[in-house]
Order: structure tokens, then C-alpha cells, then sequence
């Protein structure tokens, strides 16, 4: 069987900000309430704000692993929970949400340090 290996690009910066956006957006609470947001990451729209500013100041590869895990949780759930508020994304993320994932899939591959054998995924 033919292994495919992918080279780790970087993102580029108009995916850098499509990723602060939707950081913003679910930092806005109009996604997800505080309550409902500090039930299912642990944290709450204080903590997502701070990380949006981080996300802003700083190069991606600068986040500590927490935050990194944060990012994720935000995008999953931004899309797989039911909030049905997708007449908003626009106001907030300049891309489709289809876009957003992709650029988020691209971010979370470069996540994945290079010593864990594919293998056992």
C-alpha cells in the first residue's frame, strides 16, 4: 500500500484571521450561551476572549497545548452543537462555515507533532 505523507504548510494569514474570526464569534455568546459553554469546554466567554487575543498577538505555534486543545473544542463545538444560529456566521466569519472547516482541519493537521506514528491513528 502506497502511504501518502503530507507536507506541513503553514497557514497562510488570511487563514490565520478566518480562525480569530470564528474564535470571536463563538466568543460573542450569540452561538452558544456562557452557561451552555462553560458546561461542555470548562470554560467560559472571558476565557474564549482571552484567547482570541492571544490568537491575535501572537503566531499560532506560540499557544501552549491547553489553548491549542481550546481552539478545537471551539470549532467542534461551533459545528457539531445544535445552536441553529448559522443565520449569523456571516456577521462574524467572512467565509462559508464549509471554508472555516477546512482551514481548521489544515491548523488542527499541523497540530499533530511529527513523532506520532500515523500508523496508530
Amino acid at each position: 500500500m502506497t502511504q501518502i505523507i503530507m507536507a506541513k504548510v503553514d497557514l497562510t494569514i488570511p487563514e490565520q484571521q478566518v480562525i480569530g474570526e470564528v474564535l470571536r464569534a463563538f466568543a460573542s455568546g450569540r452561538f452558544v450561551s456562557n452557561d451552555l459553554m462553560h458546561t461542555l469546554l470548562g470554560y467560559g466567554i472571558r476565557d474564549i476572549q482571552k484567547l482570541c487575543h492571544l490568537w491575535g498577538e501572537s503566531h499560532w505555534s506560540e499557544l501552549d497545548d491547553e489553548q491549542i486543545w481550546l481552539v478545537g473544542a471551539v470549532f467542534d463545538t461551533l459545528f457539531a452543537y445544535p445552536h441553529d444560529r448559522w443565520a449569523l456566521w456571516y456577521r462574524y466569519v467572512h467565509v462559508s462555515p464549509r471554508n472555516a472547516e477546512r482551514i481548521f482541519d489544515k491548523w488542527n493537521y499541523l497540530t499533530v507533532s511529527d513523532d506520532v506514528d500515523q500508523n496508530d491513528c
